[in-house]
C-alpha cells in the first residue's frame, strides 16, 4: 500500500481548524429577532453527537483518512437538519449547513 502524499490531504491541524470554524458559527448562530444564539451548548443531545463526529474526524490516522459526511437533527433548538461534509482533501471545501426544511415529520 502506497503512502498518501501529505500535500494533497488535510493535516490534523487543518482538520481542527475546520471543526473550530463550524463550532464558532454554531456558538454565534444568527437569528432574525433576538440576535445571535449559542447552538453549541453541552445540554443539547445533538452537540454530543457532533462532538463525537468532530473528534473522530480530527483523530483519524493521517495514513488512512476518510471524509465524514452526514446529517444531524437539531431537535432541541431549531428543529432542522444540519448537513455536514468534513473533507480530507485540501482541494475540497467543508460544508456545514442548517437546512431550512427538514425531511422529518
Amino acid at each position: 500500500m502506497s503512502k498518501k502524499p501529505d500535500d494533497k490531504f488535510r493535516s490534523q491541524i487543518d482538520r481542527i481548524n475546520v471543526v473550530l470554524d463550524i463550532v464558532k458559527q454554531l456558538k454565534n448562530y444568527p437569528t432574525l429577532n433576538t440576535g445571535p444564539v449559542d447552538l453549541y451548548k453541552e445540554e443539547y443531545v445533538y452537540v454530543q453527537r457532533l462532538k463525537k463526529i468532530f473528534s473522530d474526524y480530527i483523530k483519524q490516522p493521517q495514513d488512512d483518512l476518510k471524509q465524514f459526511k452526514g446529517v444531524v437533527f437539531f431537535e432541541e433548538t431549531v428543529k432542522r437538519d444540519a448537513e455536514y461534509i468534513l473533507p480530507v482533501l485540501k482541494s475540497q471545501e467543508p460544508l456545514f449547513v442548517i437546512r431550512m426544511k427538514t425531511k422529518r415529520a
